[in-house]
């Protein structure tokens, strides 16, 4: 496959996505966005929606609220989606599969990075509560940045954080604007889909090891 090609090489670390990527909660975060919409009459799209995965809450918000004239203040929407959100994230338990796989990752020293548009408060739960906080060395949260994905920004700090070389880098995405995202920033990026997984790309990443 052709990105077994992008991994020749050692590989020292590896940023990952969050929504779409590590959890498979697309799905959730849709029906988030289409019950916000029907709170004031509104009808979402599909194709919307995946424009809108890239961008944080509050980017969310304010292009909903501006593309559908909604009547109240930016801050009473963004606590309304964002408990919307927050709740939803609270019933999401993350595969044994894919903490299988961070812990073969952990294994074979790669160090993590998590880089997500979702806040930093609802990330931190959710890596508590379930354990997975110990393998990420770095994380980036959206409210972290001024511009979210697909602004090259949150890749960017991540970089700066991690104080590591772009070049021993990989980043591992699903979304138009996260791969924008990450290779505006001079970044190696993976798209994962139907044909390429997570789990066969971190096998690649560990029989390089």
């Amino acid at each position: 496959m052709e990105f077994r090609k992008t991994i020749m090489n050692k590989i020292n670390w590896l940023f990952l996505d969050f929504d779409g990527t590590l959890v498979n909660n697309l799905d959730l975060m849709y029906k988030i966005y289409i019950n916000f919409l029907k709170r004031f009459g509104k009808e979402g799209n599909k194709d919307e929606f995946n424009k809108l995965n890239g961008p944080n809450l509050t980017e969310i918000v304010n292009f909903l609220k501006e593309n559908y004239k909604l009547d109240k203040n930016t801050s009473e929407l963004l606590k309304i989606y964002e408990h919307e959100v927050e709740k939803t994230y609270e019933d999401i338990i993350p595969t044994k599969k894919n903490t299988d796989l961070l812990q073969k990752l952990k294994e074979n020293n790669i160090k993590l990075a998590l880089v997500t548009s979702t806040n930093r408060s609802i990330t931190e739960k959710f890596l508590n509560r379930n354990k997975w906080k110990e393998f990420f060395s770095v994380v980036v949260c959206g409210d972290d940045v001024k511009k979210s994905k697909p602004d090259p920004e949150i890749y960017n700090l991540c970089v700066n954080l991690a104080k590591v070389g772009k070049k021993d880098v990989l980043v591992i995405e699903d979304s138009e604007n996260g791969i924008k995202s990450a290779t505006n920033a001079g970044l190696k990026c993976i798209s994962i889909n139907e044909e390429i997984k997570l789990e066969n790309i971190i096998s690649t990443i560990a029989k390089n090891e």
